[in-house]
């Protein structure tokens, strides 16, 4: 199984929390972000923050990437609300 199909796994199923999906699918009415974009799919991955084993895999996954990539640390970034965790978790290492 890739990296990316782990932490797909990991999303969908955590195992700090196997009840509790970071998605919800709308299947009758799509859900509209406050930009305003459409979609069928809720991501949120705050979620994460409460599943440390979830979030470790994570944000090893995203530094072995980073580092493969070459990316600069400098070149990090967090988006928005959801992604200050996983720069935090990474500015960490």
């Amino acid at each position: 199984m890739s990296g990316a199909e782990i932490v797909a796994e990991l999303l969908l199923a955590p195992p700090d929390r196997p009840d509790r999906s970071c998605f919800e699918f709308f299947k009758d009415e799509p859900f509209r972000w406050t930009s305003g974009t459409i979609h069928p799919v809720y991501t949120d991955n705050r979620l994460l923050q409460s599943m440390p084993t979830a979030r470790d895999i994570i944000t090893d996954y995203m530094a072995d990437e980073i580092v493969a990539a070459e990316i600069a640390p400098e070149g990090l970034a967090a988006v928005f609300s959801s992604a200050i965790f996983h720069t935090d978790g990474l500015a960490r290492m």
